[in-house]
């Protein structure tokens, strides 16, 4: 059977101190595997730190003082702000798409296996992502916006030809007006969603790439992960094997988080 036929799987491991590790797979988009803080889907609240939940579709996800991952691809992840709200369109791995309904998401995306691609609906209009990158939303009542930190996106909207949308770009959705912006200005949503690969998340879980069985039946050479993460710090009387744990609502001079 073709690789496309049986699809892509999710491996997650899960190396919880005191308990012996986990593998959990996934062979649909719209993964929870991060949650903090106060997180529904639809009407029922996860409870506190609740993963591996597979949101189908047309069900929605929103948070309030609360954040969330959501693996939409084995390349690409989903991070909800606060206040924020998504909804699944379609799980399936080739052809994922998410509408993000209110506030504000993060997509990156990291060796996506082709011809997979991640579809973000906002504002009346689609934007379609196949390449390595930092993607910023933001949704609101009077404004719908893209910005690219790196990579490139192709959005479409109505009978507008499609637009190529490439890194330090903003992207107005509802006019389709492109204009510079500076991509080191940034908020704690932007600096917690490019941290988050390189950092473990609660429990040591840490998303694995998936092992593709090729044509021949062989499986492909798994990729291996360093022993310490590279976000992981140490300080006097701390090993890099006891690291600071990771905080997620790192303190913003400038105001509450975002």
């Amino acid at each position: 059977m073709g690789i496309r036929k049986i699809g892509l799987i999710f491996v997650l491991v899960v190396a919880a101190s005191r308990a012996p590790a986990q593998k959990v797979v996934s062979a649909k988009s719209g993964l929870i595997y991060f949650s903090l803080g106060r997180v529904w889907i639809d009407d029922a609240q996860l409870n506190p730190g609740e993963i591996f939940r597979q949101l189908k579709t047309t069900e929605t996800l929103r948070t309030s003082r609360g954040r969330a991952g959501v693996l939409l691809n084995p390349g690409a992840v989903l991070w909800l702000g606060n206040n924020s709200q998504l909804r699944m369109d379609d799980v399936a791995l080739i052809d994922s798409s998410v509408s993000l309904l209110a506030g504000s998401a993060v997509i990156t995306i990291t060796n996506p296996p082709k011809p997979d691609r991640v579809e973000l609906r906002i504002g009346g209009g689609a934007v379609l992502l196949e390449r390595d990158g930092l993607y910023r939303f933001d949704s609101s009542p009077n404004q719908a916006r893209l910005r690219v930190f790196s990579g490139r996106a192709e959005v479409r909207r109505g009978d507008s030809p499609p637009l190529s949308v490439h890194q330090g770009l903003a992207l107005e959705m509802d006019n389709l007006q492109v204009a510079k912006f500076d991509t080191k200005d940034t908020d704690a949503l932007d600096r917690w969603a490019k941290a988050r690969p390189t950092q473990s998340a609660p429990g040591g879980l840490r998303p694995i790439p998936p092992r593709v069985v090729s044509r021949s039946g062989a499986p492909a050479q798994p990729q291996t992960q360093p022993a310490v993460d590279p976000g992981q710090r140490s300080v006097a009387g701390q090993s890099a094997a006891n690291p600071i744990p990771f905080n997620p609502f790192p303190p913003n001079p400038n105001g509450p988080d975002q």
